[in-house]
């Protein structure tokens, strides 16, 4: 499990980190982060990410 809630500070996700955690079962982020990209277009991670993680599609 990774937490990550209330990370105020938390201001950049790069792409491919998140998919990068092969072992992760959890991730935990409530209210922290909120700079979501769209896929392929920015400096940080897309939800379509961390849905392809969830679903084993990484």
């Amino acid at each position: 499990m990774l937490d990550l809630s209330y990370s105020r500070n938390l201001k950049c996700i790069p792409p491919k980190v998140i998919s990068s955690l092969f072992n992760l079962e959890e991730l935990n982020m409530r209210r922290s982060f909120r700079k979501w990209e769209i896929e392929g277009t920015g400096d940080n991670a897309s939800l379509a990410e961390i849905w392809a993680v969830s679903s084993g599609r990484s």
